[in-house]
Parts: C-alpha cells; sequence; structure tokens
C-alpha cells in the first residue's frame, strides 16, 4: 500500500471519528432536551430548596465531601433538647424524689450504655454511604431489614407526635389567643419547615 493510500484510509478514518463524535454530541443533546417527567421536575424544584432529595440510595465517594463533624453535635442535640426531654429528666424529682446531681448520673449512665451500640454502627455510614437503616441490610437482609426499620419508624413517629402535642400544649399555656390544636398545629409546621429546609444552610 502507497504512502497516499494510506493517508487517505487515516483521513477516512478520522472523519469517522469526527462523525461518530458528533453523533455522540447530538444523541447527549437530544436527551437533555428531552421533557422532563413531573417526578424530575419536583425533585429539581425541591433541590433548589435545598430539601434532602437522595433518600436511600447510597452517597458516591465523590459526593462524601461534607468534613463538619460538628454538625452532628447540632442535629441531635437540636433534637433532643426540648419540652419532652427537659420532662423526662424532671420525673426524677417530681415521682421519684432525686437530686438534680443523682438525675444526672442516671441519665449520663443511660445514655451511655443505650449509645453505644448504635454510635459504633453509625462509623459504617460513611464508610458505605448509606443510612443506618439500609446498612441494617447487611446482617439482617433485605427483608430482615424491614423490622428494624418499621420499629425505627414507629418509635420516631411517636417521639415526634409527643413533642408536637407537648410544644403545642406549652405555646396555648403561655398565650392567650392559642388553643391546643392550634398550638400543635404550628409546632407541626414548624418543625416540617426546619427538618426540609434547613439541609441547605449547612451546605
Amino acid at each position: 500500500m502507497t504512502s497516499q493510500e494510506d493517508e487517505k484510509v487515516s483521513l477516512d478514518q478520522g472523519s469517522q471519528d469526527v462523525v461518530s463524535k458528533d453523533q455522540i454530541a447530538d444523541d447527549s443533546t437530544r436527551l437533555d432536551s428531552r421533557p422532563q417527567t413531573w417526578y424530575d421536575k419536583v425533585t429539581l424544584f425541591l433541590t433548589k430548596w435545598g430539601v434532602e432529595t437522595n433518600g436511600i440510595d447510597p452517597i458516591p465517594p465523590e459526593n462524601r465531601t461534607d468534613t463538619k463533624m460538628f454538625q452532628m453535635f447540632f442535629v441531635w442535640f437540636s433534637a433532643n433538647m426540648n419540652v419532652l426531654a427537659l420532662g423526662t429528666g424532671a420525673a426524677g424529682p417530681a415521682f421519684f424524689g432525686l437530686g438534680t446531681s443523682q438525675c444526672l448520673i442516671i441519665l449520663t449512665i443511660v445514655d451511655l450504655l443505650s449509645c453505644v451500640v448504635p454510635a459504633y454502627f453509625a462509623v459504617f455510614g460513611p464508610k458505605l454511604g448509606t443510612r443506618s437503616m439500609v446498612t441494617a441490610r447487611f446482617s439482617f437482609g433485605y427483608y430482615g431489614a424491614i423490622i428494624p426499620s418499621a420499629l425505627t419508624v414507629f418509635s420516631m413517629q411517636g417521639f415526634l407526635i409527643l413533642n408536637c402535642i407537648i410544644g403545642g400544649q406549652t405555646l396555648a399555656s403561655v398565650s392567650g389567643h392559642l388553643d391546643d390544636t392550634l398550638g400543635i398545629v404550628i409546632i407541626g409546621l414548624i418543625s416540617l419547615a426546619v427538618s426540609h429546609f434547613i439541609h441547605a444552610a449547612f451546605i
């Protein structure tokens, strides 16, 4: 084969490469310009407002960029520093005749004993990029993890319901214009807004 023929073959191959790249670009543009479903539109809208939309899908390693460990303190502190927790701590002096120091010691010991196991399993979250209930599938299986997940949902719902009720009653007790029902609705709406949109403030 002569040098001219070699050049012609290389030019033909180069033109084919260009065509294939142009076709790929056209295909990608056509895919990007296709109409979005209502689910995609809602997800995009919620993401712009800082709502967590990832769900239970594993987070890829390249997206695990948040290294602010102090955020976990504020998450758990804000969740437990409420009227319900104060009422639980006040049960010692009110019903069992315990002093403040005794209540603090009991609460500290119980918290350490009850939190050490969940805290140990929580370290797998940053390594695997999954939530605790999803990580439980490695131990219990797909269907077996439904049991602890359901128990967690029921316990958290009870915790949140009691917080809304007690918070609403507290608002009604300090205001002459609110009743218990309206106070509960206000606390519920504030909790919903904070839990959905405060995520954007920590990014």
